[in-house]
């Protein structure tokens, strides 16, 4: 599955030239995944604090290929690996104007899970799981 989530790029993400500065991206990256969680479990970060579901971001990329600028209308194409283990790992497009624009950035973002005490969990935490055999008709 993926989703596609409408970005307009602020005036406070630009520097003098009027072009994004590059840490943007992985803020877009967030609103992608989110989005991408939300339609796919009907998860949202409020449901991830409400059941202990910590997420830390365990190796984050992005390759750049054209600025984004002030006032440029932005797809974020997010998409979930596939991954047997509980570790989530989201591939991002940005793309100006539509799906079909120019291909402004690609990248990753790998997420395992912790426990509110801070130890890594070898299992995808109980509400994702349920909603993922759901979605899926079978166990995970």
């Amino acid at each position: 599955m993926q989703v596609d989530t409408e970005i307009r790029v602020r005036f406070r993400e630009v520097d003098s030239a009027r072009v994004v500065h590059h840490s943007h991206f992985f803020d877009w990256f967030e609103v992608g995944r989110f989005d991408l969680v939300q339609k796919l479990f009907g998860v949202t970060p409020e449901d991830f604090q409400a059941h202990g579901i910590i997420s830390p971001v365990i190796e984050a990329h992005c390759r750049y290929r054209s600025p984004a600028r002030w006032g440029d209308r932005l797809i974020v194409r997010t998409r979930l690996q596939p991954s047997e283990v509980a570790r989530f790992t989201f591939d991002y497009e940005v793309y100006r104007g539509s799906p079909e624009g120019e291909l402004l950035a690609t990248g990753y973002t790998t997420h395992v899970f912790v426990s509110p005490e801070g130890r890594l969990l070898v299992e995808v935490p109980p509400l994702l799981r349920e909603r993922m055999a759901a979605r899926q008709g079978v166990g995970v």
